[in-house]
């Protein structure tokens, strides 16, 4: 964690969201964890600036990652959902419909949840 914190102080983060958002999807345990919360915080910072960076690299991630998960990769994909929902707003639940039907109604019990 610290040489990612490291990376996030010292690059251009928008230059660190796909990185972070590819190895998010492919590792496990608690690297995975790590990286679903740091990229919920780069789209905190980074989507004011660059939205369209940040639905062509964290979206495919959050998709990948609704539907059952364990308890942490769970925490962390609520977290990266409601930094996404927070900067997007109803774009959200939009962007959502065109994917397949079960991301949708995932999503939007997630987003149920976290009323």
């Amino acid at each position: 964690m610290g040489a990612l914190c490291e990376l996030v102080l010292n690059l251009d983060n928008s230059l660190l969201l796909e990185p972070f958002c590819f190895k998010a999807r492919v590792l496990s345990g608690q690297a995975k964890v790590d990286l679903i919360e740091k990229v919920a915080e780069l789209v905190m910072e980074l989507y004011p600036r660059r939205p369209q960076l940040v639905e062509q690299k964290a979206l495919p991630l959050l998709w990948g990652l609704l539907g059952p998960s364990s308890g942490s990769v769970h925490r962390a994909t609520t977290s990266l959902c409601r930094a996404l929902h927070h900067q997007m707003g109803p774009g959200l639940r939009q962007s959502a419909a065109s994917q397949p039907p079960s991301v949708g109604r995932d999503l939007n019990q997630l987003l149920r949840t976290m009323s």
